[in-house]
């Protein structure tokens, strides 16, 4: 009689953990369509109605980060898979990468708006040239942030294609 081959049956806590990375990675997705298409009209019009979607697409993914880090936390405990816990650690750290940019995103959002008030407040002492030569770091830790949420997406999906 032949061996049969057990698949390996996935728990209901990893899958969950699975699909929020599928959804991080479809966030990552856009924000990058967002990055390439969208900021640089946004920029040249100043439009208010690009600078509301741009914010709003950056808060998708920073939300999406944030969920899948603790639901690899929660799958960790339910499962014991080592790779969960090396999962929920890349988007702690895309987690933590969306929030150095999450003052850019303010000024920004609030320059459209014509507040300049809370512009200067955010600012600080830097002008506006100067704290935008200062965003490179972050930027670069930001497109990390999405290539490896990207990448963690497309293990959810071969986990969940193999089940």
């Amino acid at each position: 009689m032949p061996k049969q081959i057990k698949k390996d049956i996935i728990h209901p806590k990893e899958k969950m953990n699975r699909i929020f990375a599928i959804l991080s990675m479809c966030t990552a997705i856009i924000m990058c369509a967002f990055l390439i298409f969208v900021m640089p009209r946004m920029i040249k019009t100043e439009s208010i109605s690009l600078t509301f979607l741009f914010t709003i697409a950056f808060a998708l993914f920073f939300l999406s980060c944030f969920i899948h880090c603790f639901s690899s936390i929660g799958s960790f405990k339910a499962t014991s898979r080592f790779s969960l816990i090396f999962q929920g650690f890349v988007s702690l750290v895309s987690t933590i990468f969306c929030i150095f940019n999450t003052r850019f995103i303010l000024v920004m959002l609030f320059s459209a708006l014509k507040k300049t008030d809370i512009v200067k407040v955010l600012l600080g002492t830097k002008s506006m040239v100067r704290f935008l030569e200062s965003q490179y770091t972050n930027w670069i830790c930001f497109i990390f942030a999405l290539i490896a949420m990207i990448i963690v997406g497309v293990l959810g999906i071969i986990r969940l294609a193999r089940k």
